[in-house]
């Protein structure tokens, strides 16, 4: 179902920096950040994650690993403590959602670790799921892709009320 992609910087800032976030997915690492750099040793070395591409933090502290896909840029670059893989016969938006909600207890089970889980990505690829046909799959992912589109509008619609009103608030 997944294919591991392992390609690495080989000069600073070879693309922009991204980070992938437990609320926010694959984001840009100077939005996320407002700016600010998180490893001051350069990043060379860090993985390389094509759009469409996912990654996961493979430590956890709290046993849940959370996989995100890359929807921000065409190709960056990502802390190499987030392994990178691609999606191999399966629909992205089906896995994206298949992996966050439904295989925890496989995911808890594979990790390893007392203090901190590891989750590696030879022991992920290893995992088996139940997955419907490849066509179940694609209506599975589109309709929730739809219903993710939905609530990203009703909250910026929510915010932007929000905001007006206070900006009315201070006329």
């Amino acid at each position: 179902m997944v294919e591991d992609y392992v390609e690495k910087t080989t000069v600073e800032d070879q693309y922009p920096v991204l980070t992938s976030s437990q609320r926010k997915g694959i984001v840009l690492q100077d939005d996320f950040f407002a700016g600010d750099r998180v490893n001051q040793n350069g990043n060379i070395g860090y993985f390389i994650i094509p759009r469409g591409y996912f990654a996961f933090r493979s430590r956890s502290d709290n046993d849940v690993f959370v996989f995100n896909r890359n929807d921000a840029v065409d190709m960056g670059i990502i802390s190499y403590f987030y392994p990178v893989f691609k999606p191999r016969g399966v629909d992205s938006d089906f896995l994206l959602r298949r992996l966050n909600y439904g295989l925890e207890d496989q995911i808890k089970i594979n990790s390893e670790g007392t203090g901190q889980h590891v989750l590696s990505l030879k022991k992920f690829k290893n995992m088996i799921g139940l997955f419907p046909s490849y066509e179940e799959q694609k209506k599975i992912g589109s309709y929730f892709s739809q219903i993710d589109h939905l609530i990203t509008l009703h909250q910026q619609k929510y915010f932007y009320h929000i905001y007006t009103f206070n900006q009315t608030k201070e006329l």
